[in-house]
């Protein structure tokens, strides 16, 4: 495992107890300390000797003496050691007044030039499903304690304050950070990836997002492994990718889990894997033996965090000037700039050696990633953009094709069959429960037509007075309603519930913006026939035919009801409470006050019979009356009094086709039109791209489909990359 851990030890207070350091491993070792650190022991010795510390001087070498007994423990130990780079901070450092200059644009092309191209390979990579830890490149992993000065010293990279502040536990996930060099941008901004909050040009509201984020995570889980993506885009970072961990504790607080200790050590064990590059942050002031670093191998980075002076880039420039007013110390061996400098070097170099392995893991991928496109998809490509045109297509197609099938004829027919519906409703009140029906049409006496003339009267008034034009068109928007419903049931709409209601909402609309105008038309224009209905023989011949089937049909419904009941309860069970139904009714008609004894059926039964009854009285009196209308009297239009079905047939048939064309006129032209160009609109031109790549994503064969053609085009484009960085 390699891991890469910066030192930086700050210059002010502490430096005498460090000196006292430098001199303990000076006695053990000559190698492990750079001559800037020699002499700024030095240095700071004489300042530390020139301070009143009461005695704790002894007690601070004494921690010192055992911090660097480990540090030779560790350095004699056998095998590799983990390769880190410690930085150490002291904020106990003297503040200094510093005149405020302007932050200088980075500029390290020649080290930025294939540091990019490697974090956007990583970037692309991560987006990769894939089961494997080879298609990973490093990441810089910023460990240390609580408290140490982790934040400062990212936000010195940085050069802003970002980070979550609190004095509880903040930092309770992974925040993945991603460092984009502009070097021609005017601005700088900051992007969450997950969230899709677009460009954030404020730090202060990056840092309010990110505090939210990990406080959503409760005090009880108080870790969570879930990470916070987070680029900054600036002309005053180096292209770097880092990762802020939440701190190594000692001991749990009161409101903390037991386990909380450990989850941290579970988590940052996961970050600190191979490749990734360890970034140890320890403050200047802390032994490092108390410290939950690992063995250091890349030596020390010294930088000063003054506290409480704002912005990140304000200690930036405070610490230049501490460091230029102290020439002892190494300019290559202090400061944040190289720090930052040190890190792009670091992670290159790391990146580097990574490049070979992952060119070849990349290669293998991708030869999987093109078997699996081609045998699964036969190397069809889609986009998300022409599956939500072809669903719309589709969509409008179907409709179409109902447009032609919902033409003047079938609608007129959809409502002759309601209004034929209602006479029936209307002859069997007027007519059937009549004992004279029996006389109708051979006995149509003429002393008698005036009673039959006026009763046809009334059931024409209440047919056509009924409420025609509301229920044609509500029958109409019902059934407009009940196709889009059936067209968006299959697939591939059925998988698109929310886009099937609004297709549905949008027919809705339109239909309701003009049901109340058209209900009024269609009254208007059928009011004539409330009055006075004239026919033709011809009509009448037609109203004829149409009043047999009508009455067929309804004979038909009555059989089929009546056998149900025979099979459902039996028809020797059917006959004996039939009869007892009957026995019980005329008991009760000659005496209204006997006592009924219990019946022999339960109630059900009971029910059914009556049901059975009416069904039989019914179908009596359709054989009757389709003989009758099949006769030779009820072929003639004069005897329309003798013949009532046939009369009200021809009725209905006059209201439908008037109705139908003002619906037409006044409906169904308009909305024909409009529908599918709400549809294009309102659910596809103005779409977003995360609109519909969330619509893609409701199929779950799209959303594989386009999963296996990403991952072989993003692994065709990082091949595509590496061989042109390997070629140069």
């Amino acid at each position: 495992m390699t891991l890469i851990r910066l030192p930086i030890a700050a210059a002010g207070a502490g430096m005498g107890v460090t000196a006292y350091m430098h001199y303990k491993v000076s006695e053990a070792t000559k190698d492990m300390v750079p001559d800037w650190m020699k002499k700024s022991f030095e240095n700071a010795n004489k300042y530390f000797e020139s301070l009143d510390f009461n005695g704790s001087v002894q007690e601070a070498q004494g921690q010192i003496s055992n911090t660097v007994e480990k540090i030779l423990e560790n350095k004699k130990k056998p095998g590799k050691q983990p390769e880190s780079v410690t930085i150490v901070k002291d904020e106990e450092e003297k503040k200094y007044d510093i005149p405020v200059i302007h932050q200088a644009k980075i500029d390290d092309n020649h080290l930025m030039g294939l540091t990019r191209k490697l974090i956007e390979i990583r970037n692309l990579l991560k987006s990769v499903d894939t089961s494997t830890s080879a298609l990973t490149l490093p990441s810089i992993v910023v460990v240390g304690s609580q408290s140490s000065g982790k934040s400062s010293v990212l936000e010195a990279i940085v050069g802003h304050e970002f980070l979550p502040k609190g004095a509880n536990m903040v930092t309770r996930r992974p925040i993945e950070l991603t460092l984009i060099h502009t070097p021609d941008a005017d601005k700088e901004y900051s992007e969450f990836p997950q969230l899709q909050l677009g460009k954030i040009t404020s730090f202060e509201k990056v840092q309010k997002t990110l505090t939210d984020l990990n406080l959503a995570v409760s005090d009880e889980e108080c870790v969570s492994h879930s990470p916070i993506e987070l680029k900054i885009y600036s002309p005053y970072v180096p292209d770097l990718t880092m990762v802020d961990l939440p701190g190594f504790i000692q001991v749990s607080t009161k409101n903390q889990p037991r386990a909380l200790k450990q989850k941290i050590i579970d988590l940052c064990e996961k970050y600190i894997a191979e490749p990734n590059v360890i970034l140890a942050v320890s403050a200047a002031d802390v032994d490092l033996a108390n410290s939950e670093d690992f063995p250091l191998s890349l030596g020390y980075i010294g930088v000063v965090n003054k506290p409480g002076t704002g912005k990140s880039a304000a200690m930036i420039r405070s610490e230049n000037a501490f460091f230029k007013k102290n020439p002892e110390y190494d300019p290559s061996q202090v400061g944040s700039t190289t720090l930052r400098r040190r890190l792009m070097e670091v992670l290159e170099s790391h990146m580097g050696r990574s490049l070979h392995h992952i060119a070849d893991a990349v290669e293998t991928e991708l030869d999987d990633a093109r078997y699996q496109f081609k045998v699964l998809y036969n190397d069809l490509r889609i986009t998300p953009e022409s599956y939500v045109a072809e669903c719309m297509d589709a969509l409008k197609h179907k409709f179409k094709d109902f447009t032609k099938q919902f033409d003047k004829p079938s609608v007129r027919e959809n409502i002759r069959v309601m209004l034929e519906r209602r006479m029936i409703d209307i002859i069997s009140d007027l007519y059937w429960k009549d004992d004279r029906i029996a006389v109708l049409p051979k006995d149509c006496t003429n002393e008698e037509n005036g009673l039959w003339d006026a009763r046809v009267s009334q059931a024409s008034a209440q047919l056509t007075r009924s409420g025609v034009g509301k229920a044609s068109v509500q029958l109409i928007v019902d059934s407009i309603g009940s196709k889009l419903d059936e067209i968006t049931s299959v697939e591939p709409w059925s998988f698109h519930e929310s886009a099937r209601k609004q297709v549905i909402q949008h027919a809705t609309d339109l239909l309701r913006s003009k049901f109340h105008v058209t209900v009024a038309q269609v009254e208007n224009t059928i009011k004539p026939y409330k009055f006075e209905v004239d026919a033709t023989e011809l009509e009448w011949k037609d109203g004829q035919r149409r009043t047999v089937e009508t009455l067929q049909n309804q004979l038909n419904e009555s059989q089929q009801k009546l056998q149900g009941i025979k099979a459902n309860i039996g028809r020797r069970k059917l006959r004996h409470a039939i009869k007892y139904v009957n026995y019980l009714d005329d008991a009760l008609k000659s005496n209204p006050n006997l006592e009924v004894p219990d019946a022999p059926f339960p109630a059900p039964v009971l029910a059914q019979a009556r049901q059975a009854i009416h069904s039989q009285a019914e179908i009596s009196i359709l054989h009757q009356r389709i003989a009758a209308v099949k006769s030779r009297q009820c072929s003639s239009l004069q005897n329309k009094a003798c013949c009532p079905e046939v009369f009200l047939s021809v009725v209905s048939e006059k209201l439908a086709s008037t109705a139908v064309m003002f619906i037409y006129i006044e409906l169904l032209n308009d909305f024909f039109y409009q529908l599918p160009r709400e549809i294009d609109s309102k659910m596809y031109y103005s779409l977003g791209k995360e609109e519909i790549l969330k619509f893609c994503k409701e199929n779950p064969g799209i959303e594989q489909h386009l999963k296996v053609q990403e991952r072989k085009n993003t692994l065709e484009l990082v091949a595509s990359k590496l061989r042109e960085i390997n070629r140069k």
